[in-house]
């Protein structure tokens, strides 16, 4: 039992050996299985993130500015991957192979030593780190800054570097903007100075960037300067023009790399400012770069400097020109002191000007008593046909402006209204000179051309000497003037406005042989207010003046701009009437009685007693100023018998020849009052 016990134990010990045997080759087939397809799984996985990591690379490649490169420092072949290389920005992302050398070529000189020398101080150990800024030849040739970053990623077993990895980071912009603000800083510290980069497109420049101390130097806010449609609209018209093309060559020029100009820019104040811009090009960015300085102080005494040099200049030949116009001025001036009246200056000035102006005609124009009015006083050579001898101060352009005036034909300036009656075939170009001296107008002094066309500098060179000879003119007529007006000052009588007795014996005289020699007549008339005495007696001298006064007004309203009035003496006064015949004369006295008659005459306050006067009037063809006078006394004589208050002609007339009787009638001797 017991042989056959163990024998059924041990075959069930080998039958489940069997069986354990066969479970477990199940069991060890069912696992291999599974890693085999969980190998397969995680290798398409791998190579589904391998795929995607590439793509992700190969995205980065084309889409940033930036390359990747691999260096094999045995060989000293560097491998490029990435955009900076492109020939264009459609073309594939480009991997190149440079040597050694050609790598250096594309480092800019002035960084590619400090570039070797720290990437030998990276591999020897003695720098922790490989990063550094330097610029970096691209496409096109075009220098740009990068950012390069390298490590070593795999060493021999004695440690030494075989492989070095980097990348090469486009910072051109961000860098420049660096360096600009570096810029900005230091010219800050030397000096009033405006930093600015303007983008260039289509013709124009705008700002794109303009230093925040524009506020203080000229005013503006930076968002003011950048927001404008061109950087032209703040330039001096006259500068604008000449800088716009000087901007439009520079940018477009493929040598040119720096600009610099002096220009006028308008503040904020409006006003201008002289500065000087100097600006590097980014024809790549169609960008320029630069400051604007201040410059205007400098400017301003430069400027004034070129006004002094050309004003020495100017001064150097008017005086070489005046040596030959000298002698006839200085003679001239020497003549118009010592004349007597206006006649003999006007003869001595045509004589001076026909010597000074040779193919010149003019005239010269007198300011008559009021200064609205001038006359034609000389003229020498050929006249214009048809002038107006007498015009008016507005209708000269000379004299309506103040300063001289030139006309060089119908297109090149603007005629004169008194000058308008010439016809436009006759009026050649022409000058005229105020003459002001003492702030009153003397006259003007015109000069025509015989030629229809004179050259501007000819029209300059006249101009010059006319109006160096319109200052000695000016002051000698001025002078002259000034005697003739006192000399009629000492012929006024100064209560009434009214000639006095001294000027009616002249003007008299003169009449009387005008009219003579013209066939004409002359009527005179004396006139005396009725028992002036009283008003002198019973109210006083004041109250005599008042009416001698308001006489006075009456006549000068009633007569002609022509006749004259004068105060006889005391309260007589006469009436000079040239070309009047004596039954007019009537009249006209017959008005003035009436208007003197009809005058209300106030004395402090108070109405005075009605005023009358009494005239005779007598006329005569030529003769004697004493005798007409004595004839329109006789006339007011017999006014004074008849009652006063009226008017008596003389029945004497003709000439007023003297005669023997000395004296009046003794039964005509009333007395006045």
């Amino acid at each position: 039992m017991l042989g056959s016990d163990s024998f059924i134990w041990t075959l069930w010990a080998f039958l489940l050996l069997v069986l354990g045997g066969a479970l477990g080759h199940g069991l060890a087939w069912r696992g291999s299985r599974r890693h085999r397809q969980r190998a397969r799984d995680l290798s398409i996985g791998v190579r589904a993130q391998l795929e995607q990591s590439e793509a992700k690379r190969q995205f980065m490649l084309e889409t940033i500015d930036a390359s990747f490169f691999e260096t094999d420092l045995k060989s000293g072949q560097v491998r490029v991957d990435g955009r900076l290389l492109q020939a264009s920005p459609e073309s594939g992302v480009e991997s190149r192979l440079f040597t050694q050398a050609q790598w250096r070529e594309l480092i800019h000189p002035d960084e590619v030593d400090q570039a070797c020398s720290q990437l030998k101080d990276y591999l020897a150990g003695t720098a922790p780190r490989y990063e550094l800024r330097f610029r970096f030849k691209v496409a096109g040739d075009d220098w740009r800054w990068v950012l390069c970053k390298a490590r070593v990623v795999d060493r021999d077993d004695a440690g030494q570097p075989l492989k070095l990895h980097g990348s090469l980071i486009d910072v051109h912009q961000s860098w420049l903007m660096r360096l600009a603000l570096h810029e900005e800083r230091e010219m800050f510290a030397t000096g009033p100075v405006v930093m600015i980069r303007a983008q260039y497109a289509r013709g124009t420049s705008k700002f794109v960037y303009v230093s925040t101390n524009v506020r203080k130097l000229w005013g503006y806010e930076p968002a003011a300067l950048t927001s404008l449609s061109n950087t032209m609209s703040i330039v001096h018209p006259d500068d604008s023009r000449l800088l716009k093309d000087r901007f439009v060559q520079s940018m477009e020029s493929q040598e040119e790399t720096q600009v610099e100009f002096e220009a006028r820019l308008r503040m904020a104040d409006g006003s201008y400012r002289w500065h000087l811009y100097n600006s590097t090009i980014d024809r790549s960015h169609s960008e320029r770069r630069g400051y604007f300085i201040d410059i205007d102080a400098r400017k301003q005494a430069e400027l004034e400097a070129t006004v002094q040099r050309r004003r020495l200049h100017e001064m150097v030949q008017e005086l070489r020109a005046s040596q030959d116009e000298g002698v006839v001025v200085q003679e001239a001036s020497d003549m118009l002191h010592a004349a007597d009246n206006l006649e003999e200056a006007f003869s001595i000035i045509r004589q001076a000007c026909e010597r000074l102006f040779p193919g010149w005609s003019g005239w010269l124009a007198a300011t008559q008593p009021g200064g609205h009015q001038l006359q034609i006083g000389a003229s020498w050579g050929r006249e214009p046909s048809q002038p107006e001898h007498n015009f008016l101060a507005r209708d000269c352009w000379g004299m309506r402006r103040g300063k001289p005036h030139a006309f060089n034909g119908h297109d090149h300036g603007v005629c004169c209204v008194h000058l308008k009656s010439i016809p436009r075939e006759d009026l050649h170009p022409y000058l005229c000179v105020p003459m002001v001296a003492h702030g009153e107008t003397v006259g003007t002094l015109h000069l025509f051309s015989q030629q229809s066309r004179v050259a501007d500098e000819r029209m300059a060179d006249v101009q010059a000497r006319a109006v160096r000879f319109a200052e000695t003119l000016k002051l000698a007529l001025s002078n002259l003037m000034l005697r003739n007006s006192l000399h009629d000052q000492a012929m006024t009588d100064s209560l009434t406005g009214l000639h006095n007795r001294r000027f009616m014996d002249e003007c008299l005289s003169n009449e009387l042989q005008r009219v003579r020699r013209d066939h004409g007549v002359v009527s005179l008339a004396m006139i005396d207010i009725d028992h002036f005495k009283q008003f002198n007696d019973t109210r006083g001298h004041d109250a005599g003046d008042v009416v001698l006064k308001a006489v006075a007004g009456v006549l000068l309203e009633c007569i002609r701009g022509y006749d004259i009035a004068c105060r006889y003496g005391g309260e007589e006064m006469a009436l000079v009437l040239p070309g009047c015949e004596q039954a007019d004369a009537m009249l006209r006295l017959e008005q003035i009685r009436q208007a003197i008659e009809n005058l209300e005459v106030h004395h402090e306050g108070v109405l005075m007693p009605k005023v009358t006067i009494s005239a005779g009037v007598a006329q005569a063809s030529g003769g004697n100023a004493e005798t007409l006078v004595r004839w329109a006394d006789e006339a007011l004589y017999q006014a004074k018998r008849m009652g006063r208050n009226q008017v008596r002609v003389s029945t004497k007339t003709g000439l007023a020849v003297v005669t023997d009787l000395g004296g009046l009638d003794p039964l005509e001797q009333v007395s006045r009052g």
